[in-house]
């Protein structure tokens, strides 16, 4: 299934729900919400809410809404399988990526910026260990139009904002950050769970109060770090 060339605006709910889908491809659409307050959660621009294979989002848009892209298993035992962000944005959004469930994530190409809350979210349950790919993208704490709420990740640490993080996972994973830029953020990338494997490389944090806060098995290789105001901290194996 293909969907191109789509505008969605105002969406009380969902602006794409899918669902037992397999082979989607949604390209040059624009998903406009009517509230970047992350308090209304069921705000969500694009939802995969269970038993989806292979869905890519390509040269489109999120704004505006609650929630940009979130992945979990509304239905018993329903795992969705590969998602891929492609030369898209997301602005001016409470949360833009929150992942509960999800095999196989990949962004390339992308932009992100202006937030509430932690950028991108991994929050996921104890059975499995979902796999994320980074490359090319920009994570930024400001948006390009954002109003003041929404731009509450910038300034961390300072200015009476507590910021936030650009990647955060609260559990396992295997991740790859490769020449990324993430800029403003009260840490670049924030992970806690030994089990985690993550390699980060040619990556640049700049702004960021602590670039790198990280419990697991890790490679870094090559990444650049300016105006950090706390030394990245590691635990564990790498």
């Amino acid at each position: 299934m293909r969907i191109d060339n789509v505008g969605v605006k105002y969406f009380a709910a969902y602006g794409i729900q899918l669902v037992n889908s397999e082979q989607v491809t949604i390209s040059n659409t624009v998903l406009t919400g009517f509230s970047a307050e992350y308090t209304n959660s069921t705000n969500i621009a694009l939802h995969l809410a269970g038993n989806n294979y292979f869905v890519s989002f390509e040269s489109s848009v999120i704004k505006y809404s609650s929630v940009g892209v979130q992945s979990e298993s509304v239905l018993f035992n329903s795992r969705n399988w590969l998602f891929y962000f492609t030369s898209s944005r997301i602005d001016c959004v409470g949360r833009p990526f929150h992942v509960k469930d999800a095999l196989s994530f990949s962004l390339s190409s992308f932009y992100i910026g202006g937030s509430l809350y932690d950028q991108i979210f991994i929050d996921y349950g104890d059975s499995g260990m979902p796999t994320l790919t980074m490359t090319n993208g920009l994570i930024n704490s400001a948006g390009f139009s954002c109003t003041y709420v929404t731009d509450m990740c910038r300034q961390p640490l300072a200015g009476g904002g507590a910021g936030c993080n650009a990647l955060h996972i609260t559990k396992k994973a295997h991740v790859t950050s490769s020449t990324n830029v993430f800029t403003g953020h009260k840490r670049g990338i924030y992970i806690h769970g030994f089990e985690t494997q993550i390699a980060v490389n040619g990556n640049i944090f700049y702004n960021t109060a602590m670039p790198m806060n990280v419990t697991g098995d890790l490679s870094v290789l090559g990444n650049k770090c300016s105006l950090a105001t706390i030394p990245s901290e590691y635990a564990g194996s790498g």
